[in-house]
């Protein structure tokens, strides 16, 4: 079925129908070459298929929100057989701050895109391969990065009803014996944020479950049109933890 009416959303909208097709998302994992501050970033587009992406007319830019200010990087396509894949080589101590843009001209109309770059997490790869939007947040224990994503045109995303907080990472250290773990995400629709609490048993250890929402009315599993959403974890003040979290969201009724 399809999203419900959002007055308030529809209001906003310059078409009320929703326009769906595309969404880009990138992943960095750390270089094993001669120079480990460098990463090598892959970007991948979704929910396109391949014969309407290849031909179609696009552009990509790459953007430092701690400066403000446009950078000039080469994006590579390493083969015409993988139409999705693309990569360009990135410094680990600014991933932070990179975020992708992609402008692309869609037989449903034209789009802008815009994606932060993910931490890389083996669990990553098989969230991707499902269908729907995964979105990753991490912490290393004092930073903690925002996974956002946006675009120029209305898309349906249902609210889920969990984050998952993914097993660690080979070589990733352990929070010390007694650490206050985070316990709180926030999961931002627009300007409406959803926050998802751990819960305290061994059993949930693993599960950020939903609480709430700032517009009373949204609720787990229903449907909502948005154009911008965004994955961030809310540390407490004496937290230690290093984790990666994860959510996918359904696009698709």
């Amino acid at each position: 079925m399809p999203p419900p009416p959002d007055p308030e959303e529809e209001s906003k909208a310059a078409e009320p129908g929703i326009i769906g097709g595309a969404y880009l998302y990138c992943d960095a994992g750390e270089s094993k070459g001669k120079n480990p501050a460098e990463v090598q970033v892959g970007c991948r587009t979704a929910t396109v298929e391949d014969s309407i992406w290849i031909a179609a007319d696009k552009s990509f830019q790459f953007y430092d929100t701690a400066s403000d200010s446009m950078l000039v990087r080469d994006m590579l396509f390493p083969a015409p057989s993988d139409a999705y894949q693309m990569y360009f080589a990135e410094n680990i101590s600014q991933m932070e701050s990179r975020e992708v843009q992609l402008n692309i001209t869609l037989p449903k109309g034209k789009w802008q895109m815009t994606t932060t770059v993910s931490p890389y997490h083996s669990e990553l790869i098989t969230l991707r391969k499902n269908p729907g939007l995964t979105l990753m947040s991490t912490t290393d224990g004092v930073t903690v990065t925002k996974d956002r994503k946006s675009w120029s045109e209305w898309m349906p995303l249902k609210i889920p009803a969990s984050i998952m907080k993914l097993p660690p990472s080979a070589g990733r250290p352990k929070p010390p014996k007694g650490a206050d773990l985070v316990a709180l995400a926030e999961l931002r629709f627009d300007d409406t944020v959803c926050t998802y609490q751990q819960g305290k048993g061994p059993k949930e250890e693993m599960i950020l479950s939903f609480v709430s929402c700032s517009r009373d009315v949204w609720k787990p599993d229903q449907w909502v049109r948005v154009k911008a959403i965004s994955l961030g974890i809310v540390m407490k003040p004496n937290a230690t933890e290093v984790g990666d979290y994860a959510v996918t969201l359904q696009t698709l009724p």
